[in-house]
């Protein structure tokens, strides 16, 4: 009996060898504060799509519709971008429901279809990089005023940034949050807020998200999670054992180490000791460890464990089956 489960674990062994050596390196690491553009061409109309990359994870995906008889149709929309599937798919999402996954190709173009009429207007379009410039964008989210310094949380993201703008209205009140309708330009560790086109005390009602009632114990702890190879990232798996406060063990081919974690809410800490953030680097994982020391809050999104830094890094583990207790 030994004997059978020692073999079977040299060949899932040897089988994860495989996967990573296949998977690493076959799509290229998207980068922020990169643009991609593509258009797609029918009878009536021309459809040109240009995606922002930018810090924190934030996108801007500005759409226009130029119809032939000349009118112009234009939207913008805000979200989180992360690369997935081994960096096989870049996925758009946001809190409004959107769920976008463009391929990712080896050249580095993006392929998918892109909603610029929501589901009954989809267009199929390759994204390719371009030069990047910066771009005025429509936003909406709450704006806070604590003398000259504002705030803007971002509704679509949830994402706070830091705003500067010139000539603060006069009507806008100090300390008391609005929600707000801008155009700002996304700069370096900010926004700047070219106007405020306008805001209002009354806020809309938010749909709750689909996991916000979900907890770390019931919805993560004591499940096994995947991070897939990713050039600098190695094919793993993990499980978090202990409740909001425990061991998190990694194991992958030629991979072991431990950390400890805390659970606050949708918070979390890892804490990796010297000895297993070396045995990290040894196994050529000083990505993984870097970034594990800053990890700071864990979502679900679409059964994905989502881990993210305060700077908008973030890593993407896929579901296994649930642990034996």
């Amino acid at each position: 009996m030994i004997r059978q489960w020692l073999a079977c674990l040299l060949l899932f062994q040897i089988l994860l060898c495989g996967y990573a050596a296949a998977g690493d390196g076959l799509y290229p690491r998207l980068s922020q504060a990169t643009l991609y553009e593509g258009t797609a061409e029918t009878r009536a109309a021309t459809y040109t799509a240009e995606l922002y990359l930018l810090e924190k994870q934030l996108f801007i995906l500005h759409l226009a519709i130029k119809f032939k008889r000349g009118n112009v149709r234009t939207q913008d929309i805000t979200g989180t971008w992360r690369q997935t599937g081994g960096g096989a798919t870049l996925r758009l999402v946001n809190r409004h429901g959107l769920m976008l996954d463009l391929n990712v190709g080896g050249t580095g173009n993006l392929y998918g279809e892109v909603p610029f009429g929501g589901q009954i207007d989809q267009k199929s379009v390759v994204l390719k990089k371009t030069p990047f410039r910066r771009q005025e964008a429509c936003l909406m989210g709450t704006l806070t005023r604590r003398g000259s310094n504002i705030t803007l949380k971002e509704s679509a993201t949830g994402r706070e940034f830091a705003a500067t703008l010139d000539g603060l209205p006069t009507t806008l009140p100090e300390k008391t949050p609005v929600f707000a309708d801008v155009v700002a330009v996304p700069v370096a560790g900010g926004m700047r807020l070219l106007h405020i086109r306008s805001f209002s005390q009354t806020f809309p009602t938010e749909a709750a998200a689909s996991t916000q009632g979900d907890t770390f114990v019931s919805a993560v702890a004591e499940r096994i999670w995947t991070l897939a190879a990713m050039q600098d990232m190695p094919l793993s798996s993990w499980r978090f054992t202990g409740g909001n406060t425990g061991t998190l063990e990694i194991a992958g081919p030629g991979l072991r180490a431990e950390a400890h974690y805390t659970v606050n809410g949708k918070k979390l800490t890892i804490e990796l000791n010297p000895k297993n953030a070396r045995n990290l680097r040894a196994c050529g994982a000083a990505a993984l460890e870097a970034l594990l020391h800053h990890i700071a809050v864990w979502s679900l999104e679409s059964k994905e464990l989502c881990l993210s830094t305060v700077d908008g890094q973030s890593l993407q583990l896929q579901p296994g089956a649930a642990a034996q207790r």
